[in-house]
C-alpha cells in the first residue's frame, strides 16, 4: 500500500486506490473478517467439544495456537506506522 499510493493513505476508505490495490483490498478484508469469525466463534466451539472427547484432547493444543496466532496478529499492530493503522481501524 505504502510504494503503490507513495505513502500511507490520508483519508478513510479507499479513494485513489489502483485497481490492483482495491482487489487485494477486498481480499484482504474477507479472509481477515472470515478469520476472525472462524476464530472467535468456531474454534472456541470446537475446544469444548474436544474437552469431552478424550481421544480428542490432543488437538486443544493446535486449536489454542490459532487462538494464540489472532491474538499476537492484532498486538503486532501496535507495531505498524501510524498512518497504516489510522487508515485500518478507520
Amino acid at each position: 500500500m505504502y510504494h503503490s499510493l507513495g505513502g500511507w493513505p490520508e483519508s478513510i476508505g479507499t479513494r485513489d486506490f489502483s485497481p490492483a490495490l482495491l482487489m487485494h483490498d477486498k481480499i484482504h478484508g474477507f479472509y481477515i473478517s472470515t478469520l476472525a469469525l472462524f476464530t472467535i466463534f468456531v474454534v472456541p466451539a470446537i475446544i469444548l467439544i474436544c474437552l469431552f472427547v478424550r481421544r480428542w484432547q490432543p488437538l486443544i493444543i493446535y486449536l489454542s495456537l490459532q487462538l494464540l496466532g489472532m491474538l499476537i496478529f492484532f498486538l503486532q499492530m501496535f507495531f505498524a506506522p501510524d498512518g497504516y493503522t489510522n487508515w485500518w481501524w478507520d
